[in-house]
């Protein structure tokens, strides 16, 4: 086979694989949650007054809310993450993600914020 003839094998397999891929997702699970599997929820971490301490997509709503609630706090911590920052498998009564955790643990002094990309 020639290099060319490669090149075109490649590019109609992956043309081929974008197709069925998003047919594949195309119906009530998003491409951003395939990883996280049928079992695993996404879930988002909130302090204890309920403020939301996570963000995705950095909408100005959110930004807003967590910069706020920074401003009540001494010290912050920024967690970065994947979808496993904010999804639970097989999620149960009581559960939270680990930067949830992390705030309640560490008290009104520190400021808990993530930030997790799927």
């Amino acid at each position: 086979m020639t290099s060319r003839s490669e090149g075109i094998y490649m590019l109609t397999g992956a043309v081929l694989g974008v197709l069925l891929l998003s047919q594949g997702f195309g119906g009530t699970r998003s491409f951003e949650e395939a990883a996280l599997g049928t079992m695993t929820v996404s879930h988002h971490a909130t302090a204890a007054d309920g403020t939301s301490i996570h963000t995705e997509r950095t909408k100005p709503e959110e930004t807003s809310a967590m910069l706020e609630f920074c401003a009540q706090r001494k010290r912050h911590i920024l967690v970065l993450g994947n979808s496993q920052t904010h999804s639970i498998n097989q999620k149960q009564v009581g559960q939270t993600v680990y930067p949830a955790i992390l705030n309640e643990t560490l008290g009104d002094s520190v400021a808990v914020i993530t930030h997790s990309m799927p």
